[in-house]
């Protein structure tokens, strides 16, 4: 049941973050929002982003069969770097990359 609320509290946040992001006034409100920080590289690069901060358990993220575009992977990797407070731990499984796309 926690599991089910941390995430519906994690799309609102997720929604929020998303309606608010082109107003001038988010930039000072979210800029050390990891959230927000990946949201920005995403549409930077044009690509859908995908709700990977919300599978971050206990500062981990482990994915297994989720297909993931270089776009999704450096947005994330740019925002690790910005707050790397936030990620000790990832584990890729068959997400669709290779050692050519590092």
């Amino acid at each position: 049941m926690k599991t089910v609320a941390n995430e519906i509290i994690e799309r609102l946040d997720n929604k929020v973050i998303s309606d608010r992001f082109s107003d001038p006034i988010s930039v000072e409100v979210y800029e050390e929002n990891p959230k927000y920080q990946f949201l920005k590289f995403c549409k930077k690069a044009h690509d859908l982003p995908l709700p990977l901060l919300a599978k971050v358990a206990n500062k981990k993220l482990s994915l297994s069969n989720y297909f993931l575009s270089i776009a999704n992977v450096k947005a994330l990797s740019k925002t690790m770097g910005m707050t790397p407070e936030c990620l000790s731990f990832f584990y890729f499984d068959n997400c669709g990359l290779t050692d050519q796309h590092t």
